[in-house]
């Protein structure tokens, strides 16, 4: 087994020490106490002005949850039915709840002979109905073993927050124009905190249970998406803090099929909200303004749990609880890029600023897949198609400074997040109690140096991470600690530091860059390494090798393949009424041609559009 390569990270602060901030290059460990822990505004002035934050200062003041609504077992029980004649009856029972209310409304109905046989027919009909949807629920089971897990379980796995089920956080999420934080927490409840305001408003609604993910929507204040248990939770603020926003502002979005609801996201153009479920594999769209969706559907990998955009809305990452995830890209209409990985789900992602690189982990390595080059490197590689590994985080055992203590790092990450200028990349792991610092070379596509650990007290460790989007003064990253903390730890970059973005030279060794040729693929499969559909040619295989030796830094030491992925546009099942193509980025559409449109025979949709912005 290889060495892991995050033993070349300078060491741990020593004991009593915790890291507050990046400053000269350098990151900061001074001595604190968990009684009065001291904070990054010593470093940076604009932090100063935050808003400290804690368990104990976000608890609502009346602790108990919402309870649920007194409901009957069924709904239609609900409705009182005058009499309208049989088949308008039977008409209006199968129309809300299919052929189980249409049996029960027979149930009800005097008894006649047609009453009879009509009964006897839907009973049996119910049936064989419910026999083969149970054979089919049986064999996604056998195929995708997550299906028989339960909701918590299911959103713990797929949650970007560790130990989901029992932190006190559940999820984070900077607003991208505003200094404004959305925090929600254990008892279901989200606190909105405006830094410079006292007031942070609580939202609460019956519906808005096991939340997953929270996103705000670019360029307004008052709105912002939850995904929960059941769906989605649109709240629609009106202008002004309040303590508690009414649940009369809320909206509730579901789709049949579509729960738990594991992620929510925002375009950056803020007229599409994406929404993805592990238990569900299509990707629904929907149009920010009627709320109407389109849903983006691909057979296998059993569901989606996380989903991504890039920073120029023309891609969409969408992983599986299985080794398969896919990039689905804009060309005429919307293409999925089938990946497989070595046997490893995709366990989190980010993108780069200008949406050239997806950096994701996956079976204890960082890679990269690049969208864009230059003109040599698209002479050599027309596929565009090829995933790089960047940095073997192998689980491992690092030491403090004194070398007193040993800590364990590295293993599954459970959140990576790059910060808007694209200079740092933050790693929190599942099984660590540290934060891996990277830095990240701008316009180079394999480079990546260690940086440092930042570490808090002894009795905490991270939940998640994540950078502020509108962060002026350098870049600036939230971290919320198992024991209520939030840190807001800022990084000072040194002038020039791009330029010099390096603590240790070796790592401008080149890496051993393996590209599987057409004659190797079947022993590469069964060894586990992951390759593409395509067959590419051994001298094509062999100008990458040679082109990545020659451009290729901060790579792994250690011989790994270069991961390729391949179109499965052929096998594409999206109907016609539910598909959707849109026009070339690069020729936006004026204000009134923008037409969320379901039909292709109709009116093509155009989804993006960058000099448009939803009114606030």
């Amino acid at each position: 087994m290889s060495q892991s390569t995050l033993k070349e990270f300078p060491k741990v602060p020593s004991p009593g020490n915790i890291t507050l901030a990046e400053y000269g290059a350098q990151l900061i460990a001074i001595p604190s106490n968990s009684n009065d822990p001291v904070d990054g505004a010593q470093f940076c002035d604009k932090v100063s002005s935050y808003r400290k934050l804690n368990a104990n200062t976000l608890k609502p003041i009346f602790q108990n949850k919402i309870p649920p609504l007194r409901t009957t077992r069924t709904g239609e029980t609900l409705i009182i039915r005058k009499d309208e004649g049989l088949v308008k009856g039977m008409w209006d029972s199968c129309r809300d709840s299919g052929f189980r209310g249409l049996e029960r409304y027979l149930q009800q109905v005097e008894k006649n002979p047609i009453v009879n046989v009509l009964y006897g027919c839907l009973a049996a009909l119910a049936s064989i109905t419910d026999a083969a949807y149970k054979l089919k629920h049986e064999a996604m089971v056998i195929a995708f073993p997550h299906l028989k897990l339960n909701v918590d379980v299911t959103i713990q796995n797929a949650s970007q927050v560790r130990n989901w089920s029992k932190a006190w956080l559940r999820a984070v999420a900077w607003h991208p124009n505003f200094p404004k934080l959305a925090l929600a927490l254990q008892d279901d409840s989200v606190r909105l905190c405006e830094m410079g305001e006292d007031v942070m408003p609580l939202l609460r609604c019956p519906e808005q249970k096991n939340v997953s993910s929270v996103s705000w929507r670019p360029y307004t204040h008052f709105q912002l998406a939850v995904g929960v248990g059941t769906g989605i939770v649109i709240w629609q603020l009106e202008r002004g803090n309040k303590i508690k926003p009414a649940a009369s502002q809320s909206r509730f979005l579901s789709m049949k099929n579509h729960f738990p609801v594991t992620c929510v996201e925002y375009s950056h153009s803020g007229l599409l909200l994406l929404s993805s479920s592990s238990f569900d594999m299509s990707i629904y769209v929907w149009d920010a303004s009627s709320w109407n969706n389109t849903p983006l559907y691909r057979l296998g990998g059993g569901g989606v749990p996380f989903i991504l955009w890039a920073p120029t809305d023309d891609k969409i990452l969408a992983t599986s609880p299985t080794s398969i995830f896919r990039i689905w890209e804009r060309e005429t209409h919307w293409v999925p890029r089938r990946w497989d990985t070595p046997k490893v789900a995709v366990e989190s992602a980010c993108w780069n600023t200008d949406a050239t690189t997806l950096l994701f982990a996956s079976g204890q390595m960082i890679y990269a897949v690049h969208f864009a080059m230059n003109p040599v490197e698209k002479f050599i590689n027309e596929n565009n198609s090829v995933a790089v590994p960047l940095y073997d985080i192998s689980d491992c055992t690092v030491f403090s400074e004194d070398e007193q203590l040993e800590y364990k790092v590295g293993g599954r990450v459970r959140r990576m997040d790059m910060d808007p200028n694209g200079n740092r990349l933050a790693v929190c792991f599942d099984d660590s109690e540290l934060i891996a610092v990277f830095r990240i070379q701008p316009k180079s596509i394999y480079y990546l140096a260690p940086c440092g650990f930042i570490r808090g007290f002894p009795d905490e460790y991270p939940l998640t991470s994540t950078f502020q989007k509108d962060f002026k003064d350098g870049a600036l990253l939230t971290i919320a600690w198992s024991s209520g903390r939030i840190q807001y730890f800022p990084f000072l970059f040194a002038e020039g530091d791009a330029k010099k973005n390096l603590l240790h030279q070796d790592h401008y060794n080149l890496p051993t860059v393996i590209s599987p040729t057409k004659k190797a693929r079947s022993k590469s499969r069964i060894s586990g390494i992951l390759t593409d559909k395509d067959n590419t040619g051994a001298a094509a295989a062999s100008q990458k090798r040679s082109y990545s030796h020659r451009h290729s830094f901060g790579a792994s030491s250690v011989a790994s393949p270069l991961l390729e992925a391949s179109s499965d546009e052929d096998d594409v099942i999206v109907p016609n009424k539910t598909s959707f193509r849109t026009t070339s980025f690069l020729d936006p559409p004026k204000a009134d041609e923008i037409n969320f449109a379901a039909n292709v025979s109709e009116e093509p949709a155009r989804l993006f559009s960058t000099n448009h912005r939803p009114s606030t």
